[in-house]
């Protein structure tokens, strides 16, 4: 009944999953993964770094310990070389235990597509801006311009697989807002999109 369902997930009782959503070659070499999660709880579900959340490739502890309610794509990335296998294991409250391998193997990113192209590209700023905006909520924003704009969607994509080249002296950090590219960065890719808006 719905009730029961609703007091279920309120009760932190239902599943939190985490999921790889692709892996892509670096421009440096070797790879990187991008990971989200679903909370199918109303409430967030806490699983601390450890035992039941573990990716020994996450050195710097970029994956999370809290995971919001709902369904969360492109949370976080983890590089990792030719031949390397990595590993999440995850075993929130509730929930079985889903451990996820990775390898050179896994599914690609699709090329050219604005959810590749805004991993690739916040990667870039927020390595240019540590700490002024999470990975996850640059991501979020910049796929937001296919239901918010809903047009140059693919010009937007690749003005966003450029900034995905740029190095963090290509960008001005706003600690407000975060990393934005310097006046020239891109130029070509910004005049494409900016003459398909008709400007």
């Amino acid at each position: 009944m719905p009730f029961l369902d609703t007091a279920y997930q309120k009760g932190g009782q239902a599943a939190t999953t985490p999921r790889l959503e692709c892996v892509a070659p670096r421009a440096s070499g070797g790879f990187r993964a991008y990971f989200g999660y679903n909370n199918a709880n109303g409430v967030i579900v806490n699983v601390p770094y450890g035992t039941n959340n573990q990716l020994a490739a996450d050195t710097t502890n970029q994956r999370p310990n809290q995971f919001r309610p709902g369904n969360h794509p492109y949370v976080f990335g983890t590089n990792f070389n030719a031949g390397q296998t990595i590993s999440w294991r995850l075993s929130a409250p509730n929930s079985p235990t889903t451990t996820l391998t990775v390898n050179s193997s896994s599914p690609r990113c699709p090329a050219n597509t604005l959810p590749t192209a805004c991993a690739q590209s916040c990667d870039a700023s927020t390595a240019a801006c540590p700490g002024s905006q999470s990975f996850e909520d640059c991501t979020a924003g910049c796929r937001a311009w296919e239901t918010d704009v809903g047009f140059c969607t693919q010009e937007f994509t690749n003005f966003n697989t450029c900034l995905g080249t740029q190095g963090p002296a290509s960008f001005t950090c706003d600690p407000d807002f975060g990393a934005f590219p310097n006046e020239g960065v891109c130029q070509a890719q910004i005049d494409a999109l900016n003459a398909c808006f008709g400007g």
